[in-house]
């Protein structure tokens, strides 16, 4: 399968969606301490500024061969597809487990977008990561990594904010649930 996520990376030249060479750019102004496009007097709103902090480095490592950003965008799909295994062998035996990792693995517009140069690969792996963090045991350092990957979050997709009142809610429960079950 990861033969064919990197057919499928290779086949879409980067700057093919709009959005690719726009979060280049932001990358680039960012570095320069600035989050705006060249030529531009204000910051920007949108998109979020948490892509472009995201891939500030590999960025800067790769200029100007920006077709090596997809190995970004294919290192966040694949360790989805590893934190979509785990977080669903929790609940699921390992053939379902197995069906489920297939069925994300080979979801057309996943696959499709998996070599881009945008934030949903990487906000797909953060999410990800975070409902496993959160379905263990929480400890002070847990709940501060937790808190750090959902302000990350919701500074890649706007959805994040949904994503950490969600975390949230889901904590304040399984931690008060405990507390009930203790007495």
């Amino acid at each position: 399968m990861a033969i064919f996520h990197l057919r499928a990376a290779l086949s879409v030249p980067v700057g093919f969606y709009k959005d690719d060479a726009l979060q280049i750019l932001l990358a680039r102004a960012v570095r320069q301490g600035a989050f705006r496009l060249p030529g531009e007097a204000w910051p920007r709103t949108e998109p979020l500024p948490g892509f472009a902090l995201l891939s500030l480095v590999p960025a800067l490592v790769v200029e100007p061969h920006w077709g090596l950003l997809r190995v970004m965008g294919l290192l966040f799909f694949w360790t989805s597809l590893v934190l979509t295994w785990a977080l669903t062998r929790q609940f699921l035996p390992a053939g379902a487990s197995a069906c489920v990792v297939l069925l994300v693995g080979l979801n057309p517009i996943l696959v499709l977008n998996c070599g881009a140069v945008m934030p949903e690969i990487p906000f797909m792996a953060l999410s990800l990561a975070l409902l496993k963090a959160s379905s263990q045991q929480t400890s002070g350092r847990r709940l501060a990594i937790l808190a750090v990957g959902t302000g990350l979050a919701t500074l890649l997709r706007p959805e994040g904010l949904a994503l950490a009142v969600s975390l949230g809610l889901w904590i304040w429960l399984s931690e008060g649930t405990r507390k009930l079950s203790r007495l």
